[in-house]
């Protein structure tokens, strides 16, 4: 089905790689032609592992490679200057806001919502009992959560938030606020009717770019080394030879194995 610098990939092998990892058969291809690839430049480099079986010494090949080759030139203080000052400027609105506030939110959904309507009145309902009862933050969102609707824990916004609908952060941030208070019930155009449980008020932010700059690495860390292994990954294929066989797919299917 495939061939990397003359050594062959076969239907049977997809068929057995494939059961094992859950892979449909293009994706076994693949996957095992990216790791011949890579055992081969391993090999071609002289990093060989002890005796083993054969797929063991591929798998320990590859490991050492990536590890040698890969996660030693990409650590997070290799992250470039101009991707983490990038990041600052897209996401200045982390680092510089407002006071946040950290709600539990509840939606019955409507579009469009409409005063009166049974997704508002289920809504209101439910307001009134936790005010009546005065029940806690957990319970309020316990008894959300067994009438079928939707509970968002743990949110926090702050006035001019973009990250959420407009009308929702506007009625979230405006006005007093204490702790385990209930808001009334308020509509959002997109999803309907709301209604948020307060659970505390943070700090303002104001954090400049060289002080934001360690967190903006931890942030970035795992989507910038995913990006890059990519990129490794293209570079390793084009140095071997490869020659797929896709029209044998079909040869592969046909072939059962053992789970």
């Amino acid at each position: 089905m495939a061939e990397v610098a003359g050594t062959p990939i076969s239907s049977v092998e997809v068929a057995a790689y494939a059961a094992r990892a859950g892979l449909d058969r293009r994706a076994a291809l693949e996957e095992l032609v990216t790791i011949e690839v890579l055992a081969q430049e391993a090999k071609r480099r002289g990093i060989v592992p002890g005796p083993s079986e054969l797929a063991e010494v591929r798998r320990a090949s590859v490991r050492a490679l990536l590890h040698r080759d890969f996660e030693a030139a990409h650590r997070k203080e290799d992250i470039p200057r101009a991707v983490l000052v990038d990041a600052y400027a897209k996401r200045r609105q982390f680092f510089v806001h407002p006071p946040m506030r950290r709600v539990h939110n509840v939606l019955a959904g409507e579009k469009p919502p409409r005063p009166g309507s049974p997704a508002f009145e289920q809504i209101r309902a439910l307001v009134a009992e936790a005010r009546r009862e005065r029940l806690s933050p957990e319970a309020f969102v316990a008894r959300a959560t067994a009438r079928g609707l939707h509970v968002d824990r743990d949110l926090g916004t702050f006035a001019g938030d973009q990250r959420f609908a407009r009308e929702w952060v506007d009625a979230v941030s405006r006005g007093p606020f204490e702790a385990g208070t209930f808001s009334d019930p308020f509509p959002t155009k997109e999803f309907g009717w709301h209604a948020v449980v307060f659970l505390e008020e943070g700090q303002a932010r104001n954090t400049p770019l060289e002080a934001a700059l360690p967190e903006i690495r931890e942030r970035l860390f795992d989507e910038y080394r995913s990006a890059e292994l990519g990129r490794w990954l293209e570079q390793q294929l084009d140095r071997h030879r490869v020659v797929r066989r896709p029209d044998l797919i079909a040869e592969a299917d046909s072939i059962r194995t053992e789970p």
